[in-house]
């Protein structure tokens, strides 16, 4: 079959329409690189929040992406932390590593380098490794008291599994 973004986007539109939320994810992607369609950072975001609504972790991060670049929808550091900790809550590895560096920064929340080395390991424990540096750089910056119950957040967050995922508060 030969690739056609403009078809795609035609039949991501027809499910979407009809609130089927992998439809509403792909055409808000479609939408926000550009592919099949004209580049409009508005639509993707209609798009996107319609899916994360439904509780899809790929939208959910999508959507905070877009908050923190300012694309779409107004820059707003603490609805992307909002969507972030619920694509991280559902095991999103990426989300978990941008939610640790809000935590780390102080943007979107409270600054809390005790959380962001949890939502770290968590992100590693699920074997993603770009985790690594910045559990390094964090790791001088917390007592071994508090590294061990970050350790011990995450992998009861881990092993609470993604159906009960929340938050490693």
């Amino acid at each position: 079959m030969r690739q056609d973004y403009g078809e795609a986007a035609r039949y991501f539109r027809l499910g979407a329409e009809v609130k089927e939320a992998r439809s509403q994810l792909n055409l808000g992607y479609l939408y926000d690189q550009g592919l099949g369609v004209a580049r409009d950072a508005v639509q993707a975001a209609v798009w996107y929040r319609q899916a994360a609504e439904a509780g899809l972790a790929a939208a959910q991060y999508n959507l905070a992406d877009l908050y923190v670049r300012g694309e779409g929808v107004p820059v707003d550091e603490s609805a992307a932390f909002a969507w972030f900790q619920k694509a991280a809550g559902q095991g999103h590895t990426t989300a978990q590593l941008m939610l640790a560096a809000m935590y780390a920064q102080g943007r979107g929340t409270a600054k809390d380098l005790a959380i962001a080395y949890a939502w770290l390991t968590t992100a590693q424990l699920a074997g993603d490794t770009r985790a690594q540096r910045e559990l390094e750089a964090l790791e001088p910056q917390l007592t071994p008291a508090e590294r061990e119950q970050a350790h011990e957040r995450a992998e009861a967050f881990v092993r609470r599994g993604s159906s009960q995922r929340a938050s490693l508060r």
